[in-house]
């Protein structure tokens, strides 16, 4: 038993399992004028030192929901989706 316990100490040892904590700023606007009412983009993307991260998703891109763009980020980060916390700003 202790060798499958150190197994999976070691597998798990390569996974990233920071959190990444970012505030959004969503544009509702742009999405209801193309038609895509109740869905948003968004504007800008920053974590909790003010560091841009906005160059992980596709601004041109319409979100039903935060988890949605939660897994995009997470894609882009190569974590785990649950390892993205939002703060919409």
């Amino acid at each position: 038993m202790g060798d499958v316990q150190a197994l999976r100490k070691a597998l798990s040892a390569g996974i990233d399992q920071r959190h990444h904590y970012l505030a959004v700023q969503l544009d509702y606007e742009t999405s209801e004028h193309a038609g895509a009412g109740g869905m948003f983009q968004v504007i800008s993307l920053e974590d909790e030192d003010g560091k841009d991260f906005t160059h992980l998703v596709d601004q041109g891109q319409h979100y039903a929901s935060l988890d949605e763009l939660k897994d995009d980020i997470a894609s882009a980060l190569k974590v785990e989706a649950g390892q993205v916390e939002l703060e919409v700003v």
